[in-house]
C-alpha cells in the first residue's frame, strides 16, 4: 500500500518560512509595504508578476494532474486583474526583467517534467494575498488610487480570509504520496527564491515619493 502524507499546507507553511521571510523583507518588497516606490517601480512590479502569474495559468489550464485541477479553480487565475491594473496605471513596458524570464521558464520546464509542482507554485502566489492587501493599502495612498490600480494585491477584499482557508482546505484534502509531497514543496521554495530574484531586478527603481 502507498503511504500517503497527512495534509501539505502546515508543511509548506513551515519548510519555507525562512524564505518567505527574506522575501517579505526584501528591500523592494518593504518599499512597496511602505508607499515609497515610483508610480512606474509599482507597474513594473505589476507587470513581473503578470508575467509570472500568466506562465502559470497556462500550465495550469493545460495540466490533466487531477488535484492540480481540483484545486487551482480559474477564479484563482490574476493575470486578468494585472491587465487591468496595469492599464490603469498606464504602464508601457511590460517586458520581462532576467528573473522573471528564469522563474518563468522554469516554471514551465517544472510543471512539465513534475505537474504536481503547480500546487507548490500557486500555493505561494496565493498564499502572498494575505500580505499583499496591506500593501494595496499603502499604494492607494501614494498615488490616491482606489480599487483600480490595486486589484491584483487586493482580489478577494474582505473575502480574503475564507478564500485563504477555502483553498487551503482543498489542498489538504488532496491525498499526496511522500514524493509529491515533496515535490510541491520544492516547488514552493522555488517560487520564493524566484520572486526575491525578480524584486533584486527591481530594486535599483525604488525611489521615494511618485
Amino acid at each position: 500500500m502507498i503511504q500517503t502524507a497527512p495534509g501539505i499546507c502546515d508543511a509548506l507553511r513551515s519548510d519555507t518560512r525562512a524564505l518567505h521571510d527574506i522575501a517579505e523583507k526584501h528591500p523592494f518588497q518593504t518599499a512597496l509595504v511602505a508607499g515609497r516606490v515610483t508610480r512606474h517601480a509599482y507597474g513594473r512590479f505589476l507587470a513581473q508578476m503578470f508575467h509570472v502569474h500568466r506562465t502559470l495559468e497556462r500550465c495550469v489550464a493545460q495540466s490533466e494532474h487531477p488535484a492540480v485541477r481540483s484545486v487551482i479553480k480559474s477564479a484563482y487565475f490574476q493575470s486578468i486583474r494585472l491587465t487591468q491594473d496595469l492599464d490603469h496605471i498606464g504602464l508601457d513596458d511590460r517586458s520581462a526583467t532576467r528573473g522573471t524570464k528564469r522563474l518563468m521558464a522554469e516554471i514551465e520546464s517544472t510543471v512539465a517534467e513534475q505537474p504536481a509542482a503547480a500546487l507548490g507554485f500557486h500555493y505561494v502566489l496565493e498564499g502572498s494575498n494575505n500580505g499583499s492587501r496591506y500593501i494595496a493599502r499603502s499604494i492607494r495612498l501614494a498615488f490616491n488610487l482606489t480599487e483600480a490600480g490595486t486589484r491584483f494585491l487586493d482580489p478577494y477584499g474582505d473575502d480574503q480570509r475564507s478564500k485563504w482557508l477555502e483553498y487551503r482546505a482543498a489542498l489538504d484534502a488532496v491525498n499526496m504520496t511522500p514524493v509529491e509531497s515533496a515535490i510541491v514543496l520544492d516547488a514552493a521554495a522555488r517560487m520564493f527564491r524566484g520572486v526575491t530574484a525578480l524584486c533584486d531586478d527591481l530594486n535599483p527603481e525604488t525611489q521615494h515619493g511618485d
